[in-house]
């Protein structure tokens, strides 16, 4: 009754309620009618009479209402039912919520990482064409600067020449100025025509041929250019996988180092909890062999150096380090240690110890 309180307050609360009022309309029910006069204004007054008691419409109704009282009960307790597992749905819910969330700032950092690492890659491409556009530059001026040398030589040439060919000319003219003046000035002047003509023609060739092979070292230089930026990136990348690999294999090897650091911690903490089981059966063995003199006292204690051999047998036993002055304690004590031999062997035989320590307390 108290558990069916204590889970549902409401429902209990209610049905004492329900129960009161009931109780309280019986009780109602037994009162006796008093008769009252009525009266109309175009009637004389007419006494009511008694009515009978509904006893057996109290006895359905109180029937009915416990019938009711019930099933409220079982609705409260269905309704708190339905809001325990409506709680329970929606803390299911906030949970599927937060990993998602969980899941979805793994994502965004992942992302994140990965578009640092695209910033990087293409500063790097920055800079690397920085640099190929200034050895561009620098390669096209001095080119500039050597057409332009080249250009005040030709001139030069070309006026020195033109020098020499007036002067040859001059002298042949004036030789031959005599001898059919007209005719000469006339083929002179065809030959000068055709002689410039050729040497226009042979600059033009020159010219072409060098434009040409300019563009052809310039094709050629872009051709090495892609080559050459071609096999960095594939450095690059072998370099960056050898890197990831190399990361990796440092991780494996710190992982196994670490597993390894554990499994030997663990092996010497057993290591050293065997031994000091073994030092303790030894110490046990002893004091078991041990006499106590008649003038020992409670608290003394000492060191004891044992020399045994690898069956147990005690070769020699010496016991110093004693918090009393008494000889006849001290050689109790080593005397109990020859004879508890042989003593206990240890349970592995790497704790074996052919000179051991411990400190005898009676």
């Amino acid at each position: 009754m108290m558990s069916f309180v204590k889970k549902h307050p409401v429902a209990f609360v209610l049905s004492v309620a329900i129960h009161v009022v009931l109780f309280g309309m019986m009780i109602m029910s037994f009162a006796p009618i008093k008769p009252t006069a009525v009266s109309t204004p175009n009637q004389p007054m007419v006494k009511n009479v008694e009515l009978p008691r509904p006893t057996e419409s109290i006895v359905k109704a109180q029937s009915v209402d416990s019938k009711i009282v019930e099933q409220e009960i079982q609705r409260i307790k269905n309704a708190e039912l339905k809001k325990k597992q409506e709680e329970e749905a929606r803390v299911q819910a906030i949970k599927r919520e937060q990993e998602k969330l969980r899941k979805k700032e793994q994502e965004l950092a992942k992302k994140r990482l990965q578009e640092e690492k695209k910033a990087e890659e293409a500063r790097k491409k920055r800079i690397a064409e920085e640099k190929a556009r200034k050895r561009e530059e620098a390669r096209l001026k001095k080119l500039a600067a050597e057409k332009k040398k080249e250009e005040a030589r030709l001139a030069k040439l070309k006026k020195e020449q033109e020098l020499e060919r007036k002067k040859a000319a001059k002298a042949k003219a004036e030789a031959e100025r005599k001898r059919q003046e007209a005719v000469k000035q006339q083929k002179e002047a065809e030959k000068r025509r055709l002689a410039e003509e050729k040497k226009r023609k042979a600059e033009e060739a020159k010219r072409i041929a060098a434009e040409k092979k300019r563009i052809e070292e310039e094709r050629k230089a872009k051709e090495e250019k892609a080559r050459l930026a071609k096999l960095e990136a594939e450095r690059k990348k072998r370099e960056e996988e050898a890197r990831k690999q190399a990361f990796k294999e440092q991780l494996a090897r710190e992982q196994r180092m670490k597993e390894d650091a554990q499994r030997e911690q663990a092996r010497q903490k057993q290591l050293a909890r065997l031994q000091n089981q073994y030092v303790s059966m030894i110490a046990q063995d002893v004091r078991q062999n041990w006499r106590q003199p008649p003038n020992a006292q409670q608290g003394w204690e000492c060191v004891v150096r044992v020399t045994q051999t690898p069956s147990g047998q005690v070769l020699s036993a010496k016991a110093s380090k004693c918090n009393n002055n008494d000889p006849g304690f001290k050689d109790s004590v080593e005397k109990a240690v020859l004879k508890a031999s042989p003593l206990p062997k240890p349970a592995d035989q790497a704790l074996f110890e052919r000179v051991i320590e411990f400190t005898f307390t009676p």
